[in-house]
């Protein structure tokens, strides 16, 4: 009965955030709350299956903490973002088309090959000191299993990684000439390239057997068409219902053929599975609540190091620079219920409880919302020499981190991460490159 209640409340949450916040599909307040809305959906679904009876103290961290954080957003958006909406509004917000040179997009396209190139390589070699061999689903399999579930030490040479991170963070860039050219309808003759270097970065972001990449690329270029549409439009919200139902499309479309991905990734390679695709979608988009529910009504050691879950790559990576001896490992076990595979996701809340309790969570859950929130107001504060706004790219990132907190804590771990500083560089590398580096090249 209790879930039945927790959704209604969230539902009329989700709906105080999109009326605060001018009914702003893209507002970190909605995706925040919205996505936990539709994983309590699909365990309503799949209760008895896995005999979820939810307990008091889970109900209220997550109806609490949605709260909070929409209150937080939506005191902040009054405060600070009404006041910069209009002097915005005063200003000429319409864009303007993005010229690029064609021989930058194939270069970026030459580099994502060879990184494709190098980073299978490495791949091999890594994997082959424990005979490991075979096709590149194979290898797939085998480089995620080991990096992520076994004391194996497997890796990408410094050069795979770089080359990688440069043909993803590129594809923001692309993605926003390509939004923003469509937006004006301006034809160029150049979108097949921008789409192929796209799939490119696609192809880098799950050559290492994880989709999380490659789903950031795809929401990305939502994000990054909301704004400019907003922006083109003065900013105002005018999303057509048309729209909200292909985005809808797109999303089903995801779910439909997130198991068949599975595959192509290697994740079934050597484990034969008999879960459907729906079982499948149910285990990403709901199994976080079930885990979470058993992780807070059990017994678990104190953290051997301040907010060690919560800023463990940070903390790993200090570890192994300076050999501290903290020997960090992941408190977010594998789960199964009645033989059904759960996982080892349990939205950002566990994470948070386990390092700082119930109180200290709540204070990370207001950070987090101060700090998207403004980041978000910020994207009003634009200079006119801008060709791309690079505030929008950074919000794009970061909103996808917001949207996957029922999956698991994204926010902290990636912002205290130095591959986050790396893509920044890489953004403001690109939006030199393409709006102030130009050749003349002469036809013959």
């Amino acid at each position: 009965m209790q879930i039945y209640v927790l959704i209604f409340m969230l539902l009329l949450a989700l709906f105080m955030a999109y009326k605060a916040m001018d009914k702003d599909l893209m507002s970190p307040a909605f995706l925040y709350t919205a996505p936990f809305c539709i994983a309590l959906l699909c365990c309503v679904v799949y209760a008895d299956k896995w005999s979820l009876d939810l307990h008091l103290n889970t109900f209220i961290t997550i109806l609490f903490g949605s709260i909070l954080y929409i209150l937080v957003c939506i005191f902040i958006h009054f405060l600070y973002g009404k006041r910069l909406l209009r002097i915005s509004r005063r200003k000429d917000n319409q864009c303007i088309p993005i010229n690029v040179e064609n021989w930058k997009i194939v270069l970026t396209i030459v580099i994502q090959c060879i990184s494709l190139y190098v980073v299978v390589d490495s791949m091999r070699v890594s994997l082959a000191k424990y005979g490991i061999s075979g096709n590149l689903s194979l290898l797939m399999y085998y480089f995620r299993s080991y990096s992520l579930f076994s004391d194996y030490s497997v890796g990408i040479s410094d050069l795979a990684i770089n080359l990688r991170l440069f043909s993803i963070a590129s594809c923001y860039i692309w993605i926003y000439v390509f939004v923003n050219n469509r937006i004006l309808k301006k034809k160029t003759k150049n979108e097949i390239l921008l789409i192929i270097s796209f799939g490119l970065g696609i192809a880098n972001s799950v050559i290492l057997g994880a989709r999380g990449e490659a789903l950031q690329l795809i929401f990305a270029l939502v994000a990054i068409w909301f704004f400019i549409k907003r922006k083109h439009n003065n900013w105002k919200s005018n999303i057509k219902f048309k729209q909200i139902i292909a985005l809808l499309s797109g999303v089903l479309f995801l779910l439909v053929i997130f198991k068949g991905t599975g595959d192509i990734l290697g994740r079934s390679s050597v484990i034969a599975s008999t879960t459907s695709a729906i079982d499948e979608v149910a285990k990403y988009f709901g199994a976080e609540i079930k885990n979470l529910d058993l992780f807070l009504n059990e017994e678990h050691s104190k953290p051997i190091v301040f907010g060690e879950q919560t800023f463990s790559v940070l903390l790993t990576w200090i570890d192994a620079k300076y050999r501290i001896g903290w020997n960090i490992n992941s408190i977010l076990k594998f789960r199964r219920i009645n033989g059904i595979s759960l996982g080892n996701v349990y939205t950002l809340y566990a994470p948070l409880i386990y390092d700082f309790g119930y109180v200290g969570a709540m204070a990370m859950i207001i950070v987090m919302a101060i700090l998207s929130q403004c980041l978000y107001e910020n994207v009003l504060i634009e200079k006119k020499s801008k060709v791309i706004n690079g505030k929008i790219i950074m919000n794009s990132y970061i909103l996808f981190l917001l949207s996957f907190s029922f999956f698991g804590e994204r926010f902290f771990s990636s912002i205290l991460n130095f591959s986050f500083y790396k893509y920044i560089i890489i953004w403001l590398f690109m939006m030199w490159f393409v709006t102030k580096v130009h050749i003349n090249v002469k036809k013959y």
